[in-house]
């Protein structure tokens, strides 16, 4: 068995590695802009939590998870759009 048999040079490195860098960071921002749409706050809200983990980088990751992962949106619709779990507050109303 032949491991690793192709090779690549540091500048095909340094290209794949940037490429990975910068397609995980759109992915994570569209993420977190679509997770602030559910607060109905605006996407530009972003920049101020780009700002906290560039300051405080230990700090702001764990208050971006607890805000993006823990914390409920609004209830009911809002100025973007309806409440995504909307369906399981009517079910959870009719049950």
């Amino acid at each position: 068995i032949i491991i690793n048999s192709v090779s690549y040079s540091n500048d095909q490195r340094v290209f794949f590695w940037l490429f990975y860098v910068l397609s995980i960071s759109i992915i994570s921002i569209i993420g977190a802009i679509k997770r602030f749409h559910d607060f109905n706050w605006n996407g530009w809200s972003s920049l101020w939590i780009v700002l906290l983990i560039a300051l405080f980088p230990p700090v702001g990751i764990i208050i971006i998870g607890i805000i993006i992962g823990f914390i409920p949106g609004t209830i009911g619709a809002n100025r973007f759009g309806d409440d995504p779990l909307g369906i399981f507050v009517e079910i959870a109303k009719i049950m």
